[in-house]
């Protein structure tokens, strides 16, 4: 399937194309998925992050990402940060970021800690 003609965006609205989405990404079958993925995100964050479908294909997307990809979406979180840690599904997004395996890139980049704010929550120090 080449994905680069298909509207990922509304695929990963739906149930099954998210569903789809993920399956592809976990199974790594088409490394350029990732990459267009990512595009996608950058371009529309806080719609696909927030959204109760899509985002779930950020989460496994994180999980797949390469460490220098990784900063690329963590800096585009950041960016959009308020917005995207008061909404239920964008606060998963940013719990998944603070537990990947490269922790130390989010946290570096961000300034954000597992101790730290999320969703207004800080904690004493």
């Amino acid at each position: 399937m080449d994905y680069e003609e298909i509207d990922l965006s509304s695929l990963a609205k739906t149930l099954s194309g998210s569903t789809m989405l993920q399956v592809k990404l976990q199974d790594n079958s088409n490394p350029n998925l990732a990459k267009n993925l990512l595009k996608m995100i950058i371009q529309n964050p806080v719609e696909l992050i927030n959204h109760p479908r899509s985002t779930y294909v950020v989460q496994t997307l994180i999980k797949a990402l390469s460490r220098e990809d990784l900063l690329l979406l963590t800096g585009v979180v950041e960016k959009h940060f308020l917005k995207v840690s008061e909404n239920k599904c964008g606060t998963h997004v940013v719990q998944t970021l603070l537990s990947n395996q490269y922790q130390e890139v989010v946290q570096v980049n961000t300034g954000l800690y597992l101790s730290g704010q999320i969703n207004g929550f800080r904690s004493p120090a």
